[in-house]
């Protein structure tokens, strides 16, 4: 074969240079171009030369040259097997010693990486030949050459016998099949006897067929199987070779995995535990049957999977990124495939540990579940409740049975979190097992039924004894069980056949009772699954429908012969119970009684609970619970089936003379809801649901009334604000001190614990810092904070701790000798000790309870802002505002000066003050006023009350919420006004100047100004602005009447001011105010700057109002010294506009009067007769 020289600028020698490049696309591009630019046109001599650069370009390390040029050469030869006609086309045999000679290096000795490069070159050179099909044009000794060059590369190096195997099974493959079974016989079967059992050589036997895979093989073979990990990171070309046949016998797979994998390769080192991994990320592509992801993901591949995940970055395993890349992949194969495989993986992971998303940090599990189909979720709640029931009958020691809790615990968790992704489609379930009216709304359905199923086992597990189980065709209800209580026999709520109850299911399963501390566990899903399933995120039907459903379910069990863990029901339990089924009939009928009915079965619920260790629950905090309970729901019915005009079967009538306001019983009910607690660990999300139902009951009987009573209001102002005694008018500061005290009463304490408390009670108020000065300057040697307890820290002396234990007092009978202690030494220290410790743990109760009730008193806020929401309050808000008010102001004496312990209790009530101030501002003050003629002697008495408390504010604040409420009552007054309001704000404003103790703020006044809207701009004024002139002269310092000018200056700034009127007869006092503070006893600099405001504000009024004369002789020698001598720029600046305007205006008036002989008025008339 002879060259020629080619062109350097040719479009082929162009495409060598991108062969070479990283990125796959430009060699795949420049291989093309090649082909393209040599066939058909191109001469032979450029075919030759691109023939024998390819293969000298084999041995190249540069980029990835070996890559480029094996795939170019591959395109290359396929097409000279296409291409027909004349021309230069090379045979097999001059292919192969092209190879031969290109890729045998030189007989001078080379590096060893030299010659890796010609080895390599061989390699792929080999694998282009077998894959251009150009083989198969040739019988086996034409073939035979090219094996034997891929056998001896297996000979040469260990590290090459993996891919010298794969070139063998290429070349092999893409001959015909004759001459593949000639070869195999003639040459691979001898290569193969020759050589000792690899994985190289198995891997060979079972590509061609020459083994089958058996038990006895695999166990032959293991050890082969464990050097596959040399490969490591990447998986051994045995590994898919062995798997994809095996899959074809599940048994055969199971046998790998269990005796092979399992205990062989998941132990040890790092790189056999990859190889484990790589194996599953391998089966995912492939079609793994449902049965085979139990045994695969079963024992020790799959702890190794979570172990690999499992951890923080600091201690990540060195397999992490490797196990994360296997979790994704079985996420992405799993999406693809039907819901039973999704369910099979869900539970083979859960399997290896329940908690798997939450330890790996990967949604695998709650991906595979939110995908489920309605089968396959019964099939899943089934496995959940089929691990609880296994773990419930299982017994051991203490340490043993801890396990059990924590898997029982963890199995409920899974359960409830799958009925939580179950209940997402609640709004799309059409089926209802409830008989429903034709006016019923489609939301009345209930949840599917899987999330029932749930609910029903986690009732059954929790509350009732199922030991004795048994359903009848038609369940009927036990008959009710005295225990010591009288009262008339009353027959329990209608039952519901059994036999497809999901709670009786379940209690056909369980068959037993199951432990007390795993009874608590489930109890406290059951509530939590209950008050999802009826938050307000579901409609109001959906919730009824929920709840009733429950209540079908506890009757069924009852009926069943399964009794409650507690004791039993008292006739009077019973009856509240068949009310409670009324109501429930009933708002299937009428949808106005749906709030009604999900409040009181929310309550008859809460007498559920899990019993205790000993059989039976304390029976006295049930009996509290239980008598609670009923009296709630007697009186909730009877209020609200008042307001809304029903009639509930069972509830008995009330006396006309007893009968009160009902809107007035529903909200007194509704507050004591909102402060039950809750009954144990369990209680949590059922107090929850308890508060969301009566949110809903009372949004629901708000709608019902047009304006709430003076009863109602007195209900909700007692829950929010307490018991509020009326404070003297007298006495308003003494009564601020007062209130204070009051907040840190404490319940009475009897013998020696109430005379320490007594006389250490200063001590106790004082905060921690106070007390340690305290005990810094006194004489006793008192401890520091020395792990070591000193007596000597809280001694007494003898004299105070014989009067402590014997209850005498200063002006108390005298101690008899016989009366007189005997004192030991280090006896009264250890006593006083006692004393000292017994009264920090009441105080600690104390603030307890005053969390709780800041805690009921926020809550009842929610019940006072959905009323203002719903505007219907009426003449009712004029009792609201004072208490609101003085609560408010309260609560922030209270939330000042605490001591360190207390300081949560402190930003509690500071936290409702603010919304209370918050309430104001966004709600109560943008209320409407009352129809015409309604509420006259409320809002003249609201608005004395507003003006008394104004003069008790806490704070800034405070006053402005007292102007914000003074400024709406004058707005609902109307044209007609407040009789005496001029009165009452001059009184207030001269309180503000003159007295030195005021607690009234100016934001006080300024409300009245912007809350009255523009008609009312006027009517503010003229309630301000006499009062204003006065206190500019007499204010008490300058601050006081700095304020007053900013006041007076935004008054006769606006447009809205007026010409005559109060503006004019004010004006001389205003401006002979502002010429005494401008004088030269008068206000410091950074005063003046209000006065000149003010000034500025009288110049814009004169334009329209004139008086330049008086605004002359009363501002003109203090603006001349304030041009004199500030030093602030822009103060001059106003002040020299100012000055400048009122100087024209007197010359103005001045003409005026000379021409007209009268005043501004005649000579315009002149004018314009002229």
């Amino acid at each position: 074969m002879t060259s020629t020289a080619v062109s350097t600028t040719s479009p082929l020698m162009d495409a060598f240079w991108s062969l070479s490049s990283p990125n796959p696309q430009l060699r795949a591009q420049a291989s093309n171009k090649m082909i393209t630019s040599l066939f058909p046109t191109s001469s032979d001599s450029d075919k030759q030369y691109a023939f024998n650069r390819l293969f000298k370009g084999l041995n190249s390390g540069r980029a990835s040259a070996r890559q480029g040029y094996a795939g170019a050469l591959a395109m290359l030869l396929r097409k000279f097997k296409e291409e027909e006609g004349e021309g230069w086309r090379p045979d097999l045999e001059e292919i192969y010693t092209t190879l031969k000679t290109s890729t045998s290096p030189p007989t001078t000795t080379k590096k060893g990486s030299e010659s890796r490069d010609y080895i390599f070159g061989t390699l792929f050179g080999l694998l282009s030949i077998a894959r251009s099909s150009i083989l198969s044009d040739g019988g086996s000794s034409a073939v035979l050459p090219f094996l034997d060059l891929a056998t001896n590369l297996y000979s040469t190096k260990k590290w090459l016998r993996e891919t010298a195997v794969h070139a063998i099974t290429e070349l092999l493959n893409s001959t015909l099949p004759s001459t593949k079974n000639e070869l195999i016989n003639s040459t691979v079967k001898p290569f193969i006897e020759e050589n000792a059992s690899t994985p190289e050589t198995i891997y060979l036997k079972l590509s061609l067929g020459l083994e089958e895979i058996t038990e006895k093989m695999l166990k032959a073979e293991t050890q082969n199987f464990i050097s596959t990990s040399s490969t490591y990171p990447r998986l051994h070309i045995l590994w898919p070779q062995l798997l994809s046949k095996s899959l074809l016998n599940p048994s055969t797979l199971k046998y790998l995995f269990t005796s092979i994998i399992s205990p062989t390769m998941t132990l040890s080192t790092m790189e056999r535990k990859s190889q484990v991994l790589n194996i599953l990320m391998y089966l995912c592509e492939q079609e793994v049957g449902e049965e085979e992801v139990e045994f695969i993901f079963d024992g020790r591949v799959g702890k190794l999977l979570l172990n690999c995940v499992n951890g923080d970055t600091k201690n990540a395993h060195t397999l992490k990124n490797l196990g994360l890349d296997t979790l994704k992949k079985i996420k992405e194969s799993a999406e693809k495939r039907s819901p039973s495989f999704k369910f099979k993986l869900a539970t083979s992971l859960l399997l290896i540990d329940t908690r798997f998303d939450s330890k790996t940090r990967f949604d695998l599990v709650s991906t595979l579940l939110s995908s489920l189909d309605s089968t396959s979720r019964k099939e899943y709640l089934e496995f959940l409740k089929s691990q609880i029931l296994e773990e419930s009958k299982k017994e051991g020691d203490e340490e043993f049975m801890g396990k059990v809790k924590n898997k029982v615990e963890a199995f409920s968790d899974l359960m409830l979190n799958a009925a939580k992704v179950f209940s997402q489609d609640i709004t799309n379930n059409e089926t209802t097992t409830e008989p429903t009216s034709p006016s019923a709304s489609p939301s009345l359905n209930p949840p599917s039924q899987e999330v029932m199923d749930a609910l029903g086992f986690f009732m059954a597990f929790s509350f009732f004894d199922c030991s004795n189980v048994k359903v009848a065709e038609e369940s009927l209800p036990p008959p009710p069980q005295k225990k010591g209580k009288k009262g008339k026999k009353t027959k329990a709520p209608a039952a519901t056949p059994t036999t497809t109850n999901p709670a009786t299911a379940a209690a056909l399963k369980l068959k037993s009772s199951a432990p007390h501390s795993l009874r608590q566990l489930t109890a406290s899903r059951f509530f939590s699954l209950l008050s999802l399933l009826t938050s307000p995120s579901y409609p109001l039907g959906v919730s009824t429908a929920t709840y009733r459903s429950t209540h079908a379910m506890w009757v069924a069990l009852e009926s069943s012969n399964c009794p409650l863990h507690r004791h039993a029901l008292t006739e009077e339990v019973m009856s509240s119970r068949v009310v409670t089924s009324s109501i429930s009939q009933l708002s299937l009928e009428e949808p106005k009684a749906q709030a009604l009915a999900n409040l009181t079965m929310c309550l008859s619920i809460q007498i559920l609970n899990e019993g205790s260790s000993g059989g039976l629950s304390a029976l006295d905090d049930e009996d509290n619970l239980d008598d609670a309970v009923v009296d709630i729901i007697n009186d909730l019915c009877s209020g609200y089936s008042k307001v809304i005009g029903v009639k509930v079967e069972g509830l008995e009538e009330e006396e006309e003379d007893d009968e009160q306001d009902p809107v007035a019983v529903v909200a007194d009910v509704c507050v004591a809801i909102l402060g039950m607690g809750g009954g144990g660990s369990s209680r949590g999300a059922s107090v929850r649901m308890l508060r969301e139902s009566v949110k809903r009951c009372w949004a629901g009987v708000l709608q019902e009334v047009e304006g709430l009573k003076e009863p109602v209001v007195k209900v909700l102002i007692e829950g929010v604000c307490g018991e509020l005694e009326d404070e003297d008018e007298d006495g308003e500061e003494d009564g601020m001190e007062e209130d204070e005290e009051d907040g840190m009463d404490v319940e009475e304490n009897e013998g020696i614990f109430q005379k320490f408390a007594e006389m250490d009670e200063k001590n106790d108020d004082d905060d921690e810092a106070a007390e340690d000065e305290e005990e810094a300057n006194s004489d006793s040697d008192d401890d520091t904070d020395d792990d070591d307890d000193d007596e000597s820290s809280v001694e007494l002396d003898a004299d105070a701790l014989n009067k402590m234990l014997l209850g005498s007092d200063d002006e108390g009978d005298d101690m008899g000798d016989e009366d007189e202690l005997q004192h030991h030494s280090g006896a009264d220290g250890a006593l006083a000790a006692m004393l000292k410790a017994t009264q920090q743990t009441r105080k600690k109760g104390t603030m307890q309870r005053e969390q709780m009730a800041i805690d009921h008193k926020q809550r009842c806020m929610g019940l006072l802002e959905t009323a203002l929401n719903k505007n219907k309050v009426g003449v009712g808000l004029y009792d609201l505002l004072v208490p609101l008010l003085v609560c408010r102001r309260e609560l922030v004496n209270q939330s000042q000066g605490v001591s360190k312990s207390a300081a949560a209790v402190g930003v509690a009530k500071k936290q409702l003050a603010d919304k209370i101030q918050k309430l104001f501002v966004s709600k109560i003050c943008k209320m409407k006023a009352p129809k015409d003629g309604e509420g006259g002697e409320k809002l003249l008495k609201c608005f004395g009350l507003l003006a008394k408390e104004g003069k008790r504010s806490s704070d800034s604040v405070h006053s402005g919420a007292v102007g914000l409420a003074m400024a709406m009552c004058l707005r609902h007054s109307g044209a007609k006004g407040i009789e005496g309001e001029k009165d009452v704000y001059s009184s207030l404003i001269s309180d503000w100047s003159t007295n030195k103790k005021s607690k009234v703020h100016s934001n006080l006044f300024e409300e009245v100004l912007t809350r009255l809207g523009d008609d009312g701009f006027k009517r503010g004024a003229g309630l301000l602005l006499e009062a204003l002139a006065e206190a500019v002269s007499g204010g008490r310092n300058d601050y006081v009447k700095a304020e007053a000018f900013r006041i007076a200056a935004k008054i006769y700034g606006d447009d809205k001011a007026e010409v005559g009127g109060v503006w004019k007869t004010s004006l001389k006092g205003l401006c002979g105010g502002a010429n005494e503070s401008l004088g030269g006893d008068g206000f410091k600099a950074k005063r003046v700057k209000e006065v000149v405001m003010f000034c500025a504000g009288a110049v814009k009024w004169g334009a329209k109002g004139g008086n330049w004369e008086v605004m002359l002789d009363g501002c003109g020698k203090g603006l001349e010294r304030v041009i004199a001598e500030s030093k602030s720029d822009g103060v001059v600046k106003s002040a020299k506009a100012s000055y400048a305007t009122i100087s024209e205006g007197v010359e103005k008036e001045k003409k005026g009067s000379s021409n007209g002989g009268g005043g501004g008025k005649k000579g315009k008339k002149k004018k314009g007769k002229k």
